[in-house]
């Protein structure tokens, strides 16, 4: 007997990085956008991610301290606000006398881009196959604001101020 299961798809499961609670600095590597899947099967486009909640968003994946992120931004009115966040943190903004308020970005606007991020951990819950509850950890970024320099260092903290030394 012989059988023959196809894995066509078939992908090893991720494991989840748990970073540090608090601001980090993170890399923008991709954005795409996820748009509602059409009723119409023939418009559906090939190599595209679509929305399987019906709520169309923008996916990212960010990079924090060599380890990957990716976190997705609604498009639902009410619950812009991290997208929004992002793209401020980018250096995009809508224009001021655009009385809809939107915001004009491509790809090439964003990615590279670094942004400051506040990661916060969350246990999660499900219930698994067997029945049994399984609770997992998963990080999550709740805030974004731009990227800043840190401070230089000064006398007080004991390091050598940003001065030239006279000889």
């Amino acid at each position: 007997m012989v059988w023959r299961v196809s894995m066509k798809g078939e992908q090893e499961r991720k494991e989840r990085v748990i970073f540090t609670e608090g601001w980090h600095n993170a890399e923008i590597l991709d954005v795409k956008f996820c748009p509602v899947l059409p009723n119409d099967p023939t418009k559906i486009l090939p190599g595209v991610t679509y929305s399987k909640s019906g709520n169309p968003y923008f996916w990212w994946e960010l990079l924090i301290e060599l380890e990957k992120l990716e976190i997705r931004t609604t498009l639902l009115k009410g619950k812009r606000w991290l997208l929004k966040q992002l793209l401020f943190a980018c250096g995009i903004e809508a224009k001021a006398d655009d009385p809809e308020q939107k915001y004009t970005f491509k790809p090439e606007q964003v990615l590279n881009k670094i942004i400051s991020v506040n990661i916060v951990n969350r246990k999660n819950k499900f219930t698994g196959r067997d029945g049994n509850e399984v609770e997992f950890t998963k990080s999550e970024v709740n805030r974004i604001r731009p990227y800043e320099l840190a401070k230089a260092k000064t006398e007080t903290d004991g390091s050598i101020p940003n001065e030239d030394i006279p000889f």
